[in-house]
């Protein structure tokens, strides 16, 4: 008598490829994704870990500002805020206008968080510059890969030689800040100065793009004491 072989091994088969085939695509969906978004692979004695922007949240000290005032200074900074080190910084300052200086007057600090917009990643930075003994503090905005987009001065506080530069600002609504800038000289005796004071709407539009205007300005002369 002719033995039949059983059917079954082949449809178990055929039933493994068709259940395999749509975890394969959403595999390769999930690789694509994953190569857009920017990291940074950071090497440590115990373990390799994948560092991205989301995962620098904790690190700031404020959280959510509407005003932005310059009441920081050159003194304790180690102490208020954390420093941004060099892995963070090469996510950060993705646009190239800024190198990383292992100086703790050049260091640059984690200061508010921002929640604005759930489409994008947003947050201030404190930047020092010894040259111009400045401190200045930048909002910076990215996509939700991580990927830099565009980033504005929201506050300063400066000053040398006689001359000064302070600003803060202000959110006046979800895409809108205003940008205020007194900046002023004064005399030998310290006793006269001349400026100008200026204000600047900052809009940011659907795409996190950044318009930038002058508003307000006015020429002045004031005694100091």
């Amino acid at each position: 008598m002719l033995q039949h072989k059983p059917i079954f091994p082949l449809k178990i088969k055929m039933v493994f490829v068709a259940f395999a085939l749509p975890i394969c695509i959403v595999a390769c969906q999930s690789n694509k994704t994953d190569t857009s978004e920017q990291k940074i692979t950071v090497d440590t004695p115990t373990l390799k870990r994948t560092l991205t922007l989301v995962h620098l949240k904790s690190k700031f000290k404020y959280h959510d500002l509407k005003i932005f005032k310059p009441d920081f200074s050159w003194d304790g900074l180690d102490r208020q805020f954390v420093r941004v080190d060099s892995s963070a910084f090469r996510l950060i300052f993705q646009d190239g206008d800024r190198k990383f200086m292992d100086d703790r007057y050049e260091q640059d600090y984690y200061y508010s968080w921002q929640n604005r917009d759930k489409n994008f990643i947003e947050f201030t930075i404190l930047t020092p510059d010894e040259s111009s003994n400045c401190l200045t503090l930048k909002y910076f905005i990215f996509d939700k890969n991580g990927k830099f987009i565009s980033k504005f001065d929201i506050a300063n506080t400066c000053g040398d030689a006689g001359w000064t530069f302070n600003a803060d600002g202000k959110q006046l609504s979800p895409s809108k800040f205003i940008y205020n800038t007194d900046e002023a000289d004064s005399d030998i005796e310290d006793i006269w100065e001349k400026g100008d004071s200026a204000s600047y709407e900052i809009t940011i539009n659907k795409q996190g793009k950044v318009v930038e205007r002058e508003i307000y300005k006015r020429h002045f002369t004031r005694k100091t004491r």
